[in-house]
C-alpha cells in the first residue's frame, strides 16, 4: 500500500458511474501516488490478442467520431473550417468569443440538443461491445486451450455477433443484461458530463474574450479529455466483463466432488506496482457468491485463501481498503486469470510469455517525448 495514499480519502468508484465529480480528481492523486501515469500511453495490457483488437476497436470509433463532431463544430459554428463530415448541426455561426456577449438560453438549448444527438451517434451501440461482447469474449477465451486463446483474433471467436441470452445459464444471462443496462445507462451520464465540458469551454471563452482561433485551440483540449473519458471506460470495463465472464464460464464446469475453482491472477510488466504485488501470480479461490462474514478469506484445508466471485469489485472502497476484484482492480486495469492446478505449468509458461510479447509491442508502439 502506498503512504501516499493512507492519508487521503479517496473514493475509487466506478468509472462508469459519472455522478461522483471526486471521481477524476482521486485518479490524479492515485496515479501520482502509484508512479503510473494512465496518460503515457502505457496503459496495462491484456494477454488476448482478441481482447485487445476489442479494446481498440471499441476505443478508435469513438476517437474517429469524436473528432468527427470537433470538426463539425469548427465548420458549422465558428465557421473556421469547411466541412467535411457526418454530424448535421444546426448550421448556425453561434459560437462567438469576439462580441463577448453569452449565449442565451435558447441558442443553448439548440446546441445542447444538438450535441446530445451527436454522441448518440458517437458512442452508437458501444454499450454492447462493452457488455454483451467482451461478456461473450470472456466465456469463448475460457473454453479455449490457452495456446488457442491467447492467439485467437476477434474476428476468428465469433464474439462480435454478441452471446444468445437464451443460449446461457441464469447466471451468464442475468450478469449480461446488468452489464448491458449499466454500459448503457453510464454512457448518457459520460455524454452528459462532456456536454458540460463543451458548455464550460465556451463560456470560459466567452467570458475571457478569446478569439475564435484560441477557442479553437481550447475545443480541441476539451476533445482529447473526451477521449481520454472514453479510453478509461472501454480498456477497464471491457476487462472487467471479459474476467467476469471466465469466471463463470468457470464455476460451470463440471467438477469432481465439488471441488473448488482455483485461478491464478496474472499482470503485465507494464502494470500499476499495486496490481503486481496483490494480483500476480496469486492464487485465489472462485465462488459464486460472497463467503459468509465481511470479509473474502475462506479456509481450505486448513490454508487460507483470498476469495473472489463475479462481480467483486473495489467500486466504492478506499484506495487503502482494496481488495482482489474479480474483473479489473482499478481504472485501465488490464489483469487476468488463469485456471490454476498442478500439471498446468506449461500453459502458465504461456501466458506469461504471451503478456510479455503484447507488453513489448505496446511499449515500442509509444513515441517518446523528447523535449527541444
Amino acid at each position: 500500500m502506498c503512504e501516499q495514499c493512507e492519508d487521503i480519502d479517496i473514493l475509487i468508484i466506478d468509472p462508469l458511474h459519472k455522478s461522483n465529480v471526486k471521481y477524476d480528481t482521486a485518479l490524479e492523486v492515485l496515479e501520482k501516488a502509484l508512479g503510473y501515469s494512465t496518460a503515457s500511453g502505457a496503459s496495462e495490457i491484456s494477454p488476448y490478442r482478441s481482447v485487445r483488437e476489442l479494446i481498440d476497436i471499441t476505443k478508435g470509433d469513438v476517437e474517429r467520431r469524436l473528432l468527427e463532431l470537433h470538426n463539425a463544430i469548427l465548420s458549422q459554428w465558428l465557421g473556421l473550417e469547411k466541412a467535411s463530415h457526418d454530424f448535421k448541426l444546426n448550421g448556425k455561426i453561434v459560437i462567438n468569443p469576439k462580441t463577448g456577449k453569452p449565449l442565451s438560453k435558447r441558442e443553448w438549448k439548440i446546441i445542447k440538443k444538438d450535441m446530445m444527438r451527436s454522441f448518440a451517434y458517437v458512442y452508437g451501440s458501444k454499450d454492447v461491445d462493452i457488455a454483451r461482447t467482451a461478456m461473450a469474449l470472456g466465456k469463448i477465451i475460457a473454453d479455449l486451450p490457452v495456446k488457442r486463446a491467447i492467439s485467437v483474433t476477434l474476428g476468428g471467436s465469433k464474439a462480435g455477433k454478441g452471446l444468445r441470452i437464451e443460449d446461457t445459464d441464469p447466471q451468464f444471462r442475468a450478469s449480461i443484461e446488468f452489464a448491458e443496462e449499466q454500459a448503457a445507462e453510464d454512457i448518457v451520464d459520460l455524454s452528459q458530463k462532456q456536454y458540460k465540458r463543451f458548455h464550460d469551454t465556451v463560456v470560459t471563452a466567452q467570458k475571457n474574450r478569446v478569439t475564435p482561433r484560441k477557442l479553437e485551440t481550447e475545443l480541441f483540449q476539451t476533445f482529447g479529455d473526451m477521449n481520454r473519458d472514453w479510453r478509461r471506460i472501454a480498456e477497464t470495463e471491457i476487462g472487467n466483463n471479459v474476467n467476469n465472464a471466465k469466471l463463470i464460464t468457470e464455476l460451470n464446469r463440471e467438477r469432481v466432488g465439488g471441488d473448488y475453482v482455483f485461478m491464478r491472477g496474472m499482470s503485465s510488466p507494464m502494470a500499476c506496482p499495486w496490481c503486481r504485488d496483490e494480483v500476480h501470480m496469486k492464487v485465489v479461490v472462485v465462488l459464486e457468491e460472497p463467503p459468509t462474514g465481511s470479509g473474502d478469506k475462506i479456509e481450505i484445508d486448513g490454508k487460507t485463501y483470498t476469495a473472489i466471485w463475479p462481480g467483486k469489485s473495489n467500486v466504492g472502497r478506499a484506495r487503502r481498503n482494496w481488495w482482489i476484484a474479480s474483473g479489473t482492480q482499478h481504472p485501465h486495469c488490464q489483469c487476468s486469470w488463469v485456471r490454476y492446478q498442478p500439471g498446468f505449468e506449461a500453459e502458465f509458461a504461456e501466458l506469461e510469455a504471451a503478456i510479455e510479447a503484447a507488453s513489448k509491442e505496446a511499449r515500442d508502439k509509444i513515441i517518446p517525448y523528447v523535449m527541444d
